[in-house]
């Protein structure tokens, strides 16, 4: 335990760093080892498993912030490699798995509303970051009444950038979904969205003791089970019809 303690203060250049303090990162990395994967899979166009591997990865960026907190062992090098993951995970490897999907189609527009996507993904990531040494700067970002997010996480975000290619492959390539010009002005929404300063349902901050979450969460677990893309395409339009409704509620 001592050399591998040794080990991780030499990485991170901490010396309070401990066996204990490895763990949130190592989750994060291995996030980046299932959006790694889900790039490799959509060059296959095993579309299903890149979206499932997608999920996995933000199924475990969830979980490396609670281990941190719960562990009490949060720290700056962890808070770094958790954003950087995301950036790959939620920015780049959506972007991509969308241009090798549609991209020959979607022509220059469509190059372009997919880099906007990466970049308002890289900026949103960054604000976070820069607002959270400061308590007044996060409320920008986290409001901590209504247990919310303004502008959509980054998470979230990935995977309803792949929500055309979800519903298309869930679908059996129904046209409608995998039209260029809807995948770009989808793009270009959900970046506009992570940007915005509109409140957006946080599921870091729903209690597990609820039960209708439990129950909810116990039947998308059962679900992807046996049939993991339609979970997920499940979870996303529930978070989009979250969404809608609490737009709708502050009109």
């Amino acid at each position: 335990m001592g050399n591998f303690e040794s080990i991780m203060r030499s990485f991170t250049y901490d010396e309070s760093a401990t066996a204990m303090t490895a763990v949130p990162s190592i989750m994060s990395l291995f996030s980046l080892f299932f959006g790694m994967l889900a790039l490799k899979c959509a060059m296959y166009e095993n579309w299903s498993a890149s979206i499932v591997f997608i999920a996995i990865a933000a199924t475990l960026d969830l979980m490396d912030g609670k281990v941190a907190r719960k562990l009490n062992v949060s720290t700056k090098f962890g808070e770094a490699m958790d954003s950087l993951s995301d950036i790959c995970n939620f920015g780049i490897m959506p972007g991509l798995i969308i241009y090798i999907w549609k991209g020959e189609e979607m022509g220059n527009i469509g190059w372009l509303s997919i880099v906007f996507y990466v970049f308002c993904c890289t900026i949103r990531l960054a604000r976070f970051n820069a607002s959270i040494s400061s308590d007044m700067a996060q409320s920008s970002i986290l409001n901590k009444e209504s247990k919310s997010f303004r502008g959509m996480p980054a998470p979230i975000g990935g995977l309803l950038a792949l929500l055309p290619l979800s519903l298309s492959v869930q679908n059996h390539g129904l046209q409608f979904f995998s039209d260029p010009r809807l995948i770009s002005l989808h793009l270009i929404s959900i970046g506009l969205f992570m940007l915005s300063d509109i409140a957006t349902p946080s599921i870091k901050h729903i209690s597990v003791s609820s039960t209708l979450f439990k129950s909810i969460a116990s039947l998308l677990a059962v679900i992807f089970i046996f049939k993991p893309l339609l979970s997920v395409v499940l979870f996303t339009l529930s978070y989009l019809f979250l969404l809608l409704i609490g737009l709708k509620n502050k009109e």
